[in-house]
């Protein structure tokens, strides 16, 4: 029974350590973890983005370990004021951002098939970006 126990205590203490911290996490004041829906225009978001080789865009996601970004870049109007240097690409960076509009789009999915759904996109300002740590 002691052995039982003990295994216990270690595989469950495993698990839980193995959680995401990025959806737990502590944001500053006035800012909401990004959680990839349920924006609204106003509010202050933080989430993780990254920027691959190659590519001009940077992809947004709720969480570092548990990657979930959509098909669309993200992209907000001040993107140039926060440049990136060559040897962070393809690292993880934390950003803050405002949302300033929401912008729906009807699509068809699958395409030809006469379903229709929203496709929710947003224009934003990014207030602050720094190296993922």
């Amino acid at each position: 029974m002691t052995g039982f126990l003990l295994i216990f205590s270690l595989t469950s203490g495993l698990a839980y350590a193995s959680g995401d911290s990025d959806a737990t996490r502590q944001v500053p004041e006035g800012q909401e973890i990004y959680r990839g829906e349920g924006l609204r225009v106003g509010g202050v978001y933080e989430g993780f983005v990254i920027r691959f080789k190659g590519r001009e865009h940077w992809f947004l996601s709720p969480s570092r370990f548990q990657v979930s970004y959509g098909d669309q870049p993200f992209v907000c109007r001040n993107a140039l004021a926060f440049p990136v240097p060559e040897d962070r690409i393809g690292l993880w960076h934390k950003v803050s951002f405002e949302v300033l509009a929401l912008k729906e789009s009807a699509i068809e999915k699958p395409e030809g098939s006469g379903n229709w759904t929203w496709k929710v996109g947003f224009d934003c300002d990014i207030k602050a970006l720094e190296l993922a740590t």
